[in-house]
């Protein structure tokens, strides 16, 4: 019988957000070595603020000697889909094969469930061993996406004029509208619509409720992406006569990590998955 101790993440404490970087680049050296981790400003901000808002529930699981051997975290979103969960763990692999991950999956559900949550979702790296723990939890495959990587340094000017000069005849209504740092106030009400239009994707097999957008979650969006030290810039197409915009894209560069920027591009009318993984559901 495992010998597990979990607690919830102490935010403020930064030698805690460091241990759960360790856990995850542990089990990212099995999984996904080609992930390139998160840093601890990072969790911290997660843990925190959240994503947009919602500060997620972070969780450090010990052993007996109190060495980590896992790490885990509950999502509880608060402005749509109220009774949904998404929970997740990632095992440092010298501690798998233990009961380690299926007592932090019980622990997550447990919180989640005392906050009125019914449905569970969770996510992670494609394996055959990740989908068997999954369904022995009772989750089941509902939709699966993909990570993708640019070497900026590999693509030439030539080919990204050429790709620009192919689209411009057909775009020639809209304009590129570049931006950096927060959005200004008087496009929030256009960039909103678009932003929303991600609840016309197909949701394959997952039973999620539409996403609720607005400024304030805009903001709060900016302001973990500044919190984590990131700089962000945008890209809006937008229609010359209504101003109506057709779509954006968002890079959020590390300041840290200079050569690196993460991308999210959200056309109006179909949702682009890369999250990298099989998201799994389960009823309850």
């Amino acid at each position: 019988m495992v010998t597990l101790h979990i607690a919830a993440l102490a935010g403020d404490d930064p030698s805690e957000a460091q241990r759960v970087v360790d856990a995850f680049a542990a089990a990212d050296a099995v999984d996904r070595p080609w992930h390139r981790g998160y840093p601890a400003a990072v969790v911290r901000v997660l843990a925190t603020h959240g994503w947009d808002g919602d500060p997620e529930l972070c969780f450090l699981g010990r052993d007996a000697d109190g060495t980590v051997a896992a790490a885990g975290w509950a999502v509880l979103p608060t402005r749509d889909n109220l009774n949904a969960a998404l929970v997740g763990v990632r095992v440092v692999p010298a501690h798998r094969g233990k009961g380690v991950g299926s007592a932090f999956v019980e622990h997550l559900e447990r919180v989640a469930a005392a906050e009125g949550r019914t449905r569970f979702f969770s996510g992670g790296p494609e394996s055959d061993a990740g989908r068997r723990f999954a369904e022995a939890h009772g989750y089941a495959v509902a939709s699966v996406g993909m990570t993708r990587r640019v070497d900026l340094g590999g693509v030439s000017a030539e080919a990204v004029q050429a790709a620009f000069d192919e689209a411009e005849p057909h775009a020639r209504e809209y304009e590129l509208v570049r931006l950096a740092g927060p959005l200004p106030t008087e496009l929030m009400e256009a960039y909103v619509e678009a932003v929303s239009a991600i609840n016309d994707a197909p949701l394959d097999d997952l039973d999620v409720d539409d996403e609720v957008f607005d400024g304030d979650r805009v903001r709060a969006y900016e302001q973990g992406q500044l919190l984590s030290g990131h700089r962000l810039y945008r890209v809006l197409a937008r229609h010359r006569d209504t101003g109506a915009v057709a779509g954006h894209t968002v890079v959020a560069v590390e300041a840290e990590r200079r050569t690196w920027g993460t991308s999210t591009t959200r056309p109006s009318s179909a949702r682009i998955v890369a999250t990298g993984s099989g998201c799994c559901s389960r009823p309850t």
